[in-house]
């Protein structure tokens, strides 16, 4: 039986659940609903008005101009509004697009430094990315050839003061604007800049359903009132314009006047996601292409092949199948990482530090790492070598206890570098420092507890009322990264097995009290164990059940009880 923590309780369940997160209904209300003038103008950025000039300098002098796209869904978004700003609104045809030719390659690795070389071109523009040590070291390079820089990213800089490169990064030194922009957050103020100060007439508010998307993609804060202004305009049906976000939503069947975060988080961003990190060159491709460029493509469709079809419709389709193939890889390779780990012992250490260079790709590593993170309860590093010495990978981080956990692995000093996001980057370490690294974060971390209760915002005993529901539920807009959605605890259940009901192909129900409890997405090991624990129930009978759950409605006002687990016994 699971532990769980019920929080504090308050007069009623709205002041509960907003003050268990540390909000007013007045701060709720402003977040879901922020003001017009929540809005930062673009050119408070800083070096904004120098960037912007850069490039009108280089369409002037019909320079041939570059994006590098990166590797993620925030990269792809970024990238593309800069290519179909330049290509197809200003009809400037010396444009051109360089795709990493790894599936993990962040920012100026030398591989694609040698691509970029040999395209002669005299500016370069590197959205969602650029600002690392590395970087640094080949714009250099770049700048020593002739190539302007022009960065606009939003990642921690550590490359500042290099002459030739124009930095637009609101987390860089004398910048006061909104520091929770998404990589596509700050290359969509580039546009809206560029365009008000150069080309009034041209429509950039097309590319707002892109910078939407980055935001949940990229887990950026939601709490921040211009990030939440953007979204709840570029996930409203009326204004995506966007081709492929649109192929996904009839794809999906997402329904619905406007694309919630869950949709956004959930069916669209991981199919993208998928081909970056699976795909071939090619399929990445034909994804960037369906993004930015909308066009007639070849299909490889069975019984389609070497017929036209739009770029999106093919790219969707390509997608949908690697991320059946990319669950499964996942699926296997994390099972055999738990197996490792069990062997080796090392849930004996407060942070899991395991190499998979056998038995895990580099594509798979990150995903891998966040179903693994639910087995063992703890912070996670899964490394790969290619020479034995040095040690690249990806670092997870898990619950509360821990604040930052790059800054935390950072201060040991034992990591040649951690970049990337707070709980979520990538690492690189020597082989004298492992076992010191284990050491230091079993000294450091002794007294913490990462196996702690699962916290509850209410607990019923056997009906939920629902008024509850419909309240919680009205909510559900709020929930975010950076607001967790709530859970409760549905205790002393009595059902029959046959009041349990298969909805699709992986989704059961069954209705207590008046009210349905679905469970989404449920395995047929998860509904065996479910509907006869201990195989004592062979031909049916009455269970009594506990769940833990979310309260949630659908798009046309249906309210119901979301399983999130749930224990049943005779």
């Amino acid at each position: 039986m699971k532990k769980y923590k019920l929080k504090p309780q308050y007069e009623n369940i709205l002041e509960t659940i907003l003050k268990n997160r540390d909000l007013t209904i007045e701060q709720a209300n402003e977040i879901l609903n922020p003001p017009e003038d929540a809005i930062i103008d673009p050119m408070k950025m800083k070096n904004m008005e120098l960037a912007i000039d850069k490039l009108k300098y280089h369409i002037n002098n019909n320079s041939k101009i570059g994006t590098l796209v990166d590797v993620d869904v925030d990269g792809y978004c970024s990238s593309s509004m800069i290519y179909n700003l330049i290509l197809n609104q200003l009809e400037y045809k010396n444009m051109i697009y360089i795709l990493q030719n790894k599936n993990k390659s962040h920012g100026l690795e030398e591989s694609v430094v040698e691509d970029i070389i040999k395209s002669e071109i005299n500016l370069l523009i590197i959205p969602d990315a650029g600002c690392t040590k590395n970087d640094g070291i080949q714009q250099n390079r770049l700048i020593e050839l002739g190539i302007d820089i022009i960065i606009l990213d939003h990642h921690i800089v550590e490359c500042e003061d290099i002459n030739g490169a124009i930095i637009v990064n609101p987390n860089q030194n004398g910048d006061n604007t909104n520091k929770n922009l998404s990589g596509a957050g700050v290359t969509y103020k580039f546009v809206q800049a560029f365009c008000k100060k150069y080309y009034p007439d041209i429509d950039h508010t097309q590319y707002i359903d892109l910078f939407a998307l980055s935001l949940i993609s990229d887990m950026m804060d939601m709490r921040n009132l211009e990030n939440r202004m953007y979204y709840n305009v570029g996930s409203t049906k009326e204004y995506i314009q966007n081709p492929l976000i649109l192929e996904y939503i009839n794809n999906k069947k997402l329904e619905g006047e406007y694309l919630t975060i869950e949709m956004l988080g959930f069916s669209i961003a991981p199919y993208i996601n998928s081909v970056i990190r699976l795909g071939n060159k090619q399929e990445r491709e034909l994804l960037f292409i369906a993004m930015a460029d909308q066009r007639l493509v070849k299909s490889n469709k069975r019984g389609c092949m070497g017929q036209m079809a739009l770029a999106s419709e093919e790219a969707v389709r390509v997608s949908n199948n690697m991320k059946s193939k990319q669950d499964k890889q996942k699926k296997d390779g994390a099972s055999k990482v738990l197996k490792r780990i069990e062997e080796q012992n090392l849930l004996d250490n407060k942070v899991v530090i395991c190499d998979v260079t056998d038995i895990l790709s580099p594509s798979l590593t990150g995903l891998a790492a966040n179903t693994i993170l639910n087995e063992i309860k703890r912070p996670l590093i899964l490394l790969r070598t290619n020479d034995g010495e040095k040690y690249t990978g990806s670092a997870r981080n898990y619950g509360d206890a821990i604040i930052d956990f790059k800054e935390f692995c950072k201060e040991t000093k034992l990591f040649n570098f951690c970049s990337g996001h707070p709980g979520a980057f990538g690492v690189e370490i020597i082989k004298d420092n492992l076992n010191i690294a284990n050491e230091t974060f079993n000294k450091l971390l002794c007294d913490v507890d990462f196996e702690s209760a699962i916290e509850i915002d209410g607990l019923y005993d056997g009906k939920v009322p629902m008024e509850d529901i419909q309240t919680v539920a009205d909510c559900q807009d709020l929930w975010c990264h950076s607001i967790k959605e709530p859970q409760f605890l549905v205790r002393g259940i009595k059902i029959h097995t046959k009041d349990i009901q298969k909805v699709g192909i992986a989704n059961y129900k069954f209705m207590h009290n008046g009210c349905y409890f679905t469970k989404n997405y449920g395995s047929k090991v998860w509904y065996e164990n479910f509907s006869n624990p201990g195989n004592k129930l062979p031909f049916g009978g009455e269970l009594n059940v506990e769940v833990l759950c979310r309260f949630r409605k659908t798009h046309t006002g249906f309210y119901y009880i979301d399983i999130i687990d749930a224990n049943s016994s005779i």
